[in-house]
């Protein structure tokens, strides 16, 4: 019976580490508003298309894509405004988006060790 539980886990867990999140992103919206959020992420430029219903693809005369952000901004005398229009992009991967720092910079302005608090000022930091 405990041969039963512990193949039912690893049956389990192998379903669930077969199921990858692809980078790249297919989806519709409607184009009612000047600025449509497209990604909270940014996103590659080379691999973005913006198409109409049919699949025609967009003049890039009537938008303007921020691809650092993921922000699509339509013109307002464009053609197409209240159709339904079809974004592919390729995301940046999270850690490829972050941004890292040796030190935390909310205390990299402030020096607060034994010595300061104990009213030493002119202490001198050695480094090995």
């Amino acid at each position: 019976m405990k041969t039963w539980w512990y193949g039912l886990i690893l049956l389990v867990t192998a379903a669930q580490a077969q199921e990858l999140r692809t980078s790249y992103e297919n989806r519709r919206f409607r184009a009612s508003r000047d600025t449509i959020q497209i990604d909270t992420t940014a996103v590659v430029q080379s691999f973005f298309r913006l198409s109409d219903r049919q699949g025609q693809p967009i003049d890039t005369s009537y938008y303007h894509m921020d691809f650092e952000t993921g922000r699509l901004v339509l013109r307002s005398d464009a053609p197409f405004l209240g159709d339904t229009l079809q974004v592919r992009f390729l995301r940046l991967p999270n850690y490829l988006t972050r941004e890292y720092a040796l030190y935390d910079r909310k205390k990299s302005g402030q020096r607060h060790d034994a010595a300061t608090s104990a009213g030493y000022r002119n202490t001198e930091v050695c480094s090995f």
